[in-house]
């Protein structure tokens, strides 16, 4: 029961990319539904 996530980096070279969007790409990959479920 694997979710498939397709994310693109932008137009620019693959180190640039990876330097700029490997902290975010991670965090997209460890997000789960409850961590947007904020207690009242």
């Amino acid at each position: 029961n694997l979710h498939c996530i397709t994310a693109e980096f932008p137009p620019i070279s693959s180190d640039e990319a990876s330097e700029k969007y490997l902290f975010a790409m991670a965090n997209l990959l460890r997000w789960h539904p409850k961590d947007a479920i904020r207690p009242s």
